[in-house]
């Protein structure tokens, strides 16, 4: 038997593994009367098991920003995102209340993802436009020294994952290629699917200019894209929001 056989065995058993392990979660957490919210727990509770050394999880929180223009980019009750991913290493240590409502702020945010079961049109051109808006959204200093490389963003990672699919391929990729500035990872699960944005640096690096779709190992590819996409700061600094709200008036 070949290296290149073995090593395929070996990637096909790791991502069977994952699978199961989401399916698991899933199962745990089905409820028929709150089947959006099982999805986004499941996904939760699985990314907190790989990658919950670096990252800490939370499911629709609203976002934040160090100058409240989320108040005036999101409409009423928009403000939630699914599943939430901030930096273990930010300061001052988060999810805050302020009138019985949890927030994030946006300067703690590692990665963030919109999950839903089913994806349609509809539910994909909404998932879009909202992550769209958060390139509307300032970032303050958060970041000093970081460990990280040549693939890394700055910025959050944006990700749209769904169980299952009701759209062609040819919808897929002509909606996500009008919004290419929305989005950088999403997932069809069911479909084995993982589609990469072209924008990202990691993808850059193999010299397309196109979508990047991968019908293997969708959470493992995933996960190795956000860790690598992503730089690995010793402190987060999410004082930025503060410092404005206490900045008096002029």
């Amino acid at each position: 038997m070949t290296k290149e056989s073995e090593a395929l065995k070996l990637l096909e058993s790791v991502e069977s593994e994952l699978i199961n392990k989401f399916k698991q979660l899933r199962e745990l957490h089905y409820n028929p009367n709150t089947k959006g919210y099982s999805y986004e727990k499941a996904l939760k509770d699985f990314l907190e098991l790989y990658l919950g050394g670096i990252y800490d999880f939370h499911v629709r929180v609203p976002i934040i920003d160090c100058k409240l223009e989320s108040y005036s980019v999101f409409s009423s009750g928009e403000n939630e995102f699914d599943v939430v991913g901030t930096y273990k290493t930010a300061v001052p240590k988060i999810v805050f209340k302020a009138q019985e409502t949890s927030f994030v702020p946006y300067d703690a945010v590692s990665f963030l993802l919109e999950v839903k079961q089913t994806l349609n049109n509809e539910v994909l051109e909404n998932d879009l436009r909202k992550l769209n808006k958060l390139n509307r959204l300032p970032l303050g200093n958060r970041f000093g020294v970081t460990i990280g490389g040549k693939y890394n963003i700055q910025r959050p990672l944006k990700a749209l994952f769904y169980y299952e699919s009701e759209i062609s391929d040819k919808t897929l990729l002509s909606t996500l290629d009008k919004y290419g500035n929305a989005w950088d990872l999403t997932i069809v699960l069911d479909d084995n699917t993982l589609l990469a944005n072209p924008q990202l640096p990691l993808i850059q690096a193999t010299h397309t200019s196109e979508i990047a779709i991968s019908k293997r190992y969708p959470l493992l590819q995933s996960m190795f894209i956000i860790t690598t996409s992503l730089p690995y700061p010793p402190i987060v600094s999410a004082w930025s929001l503060f410092v404005n709200l206490l900045r008096p008036e002029t």
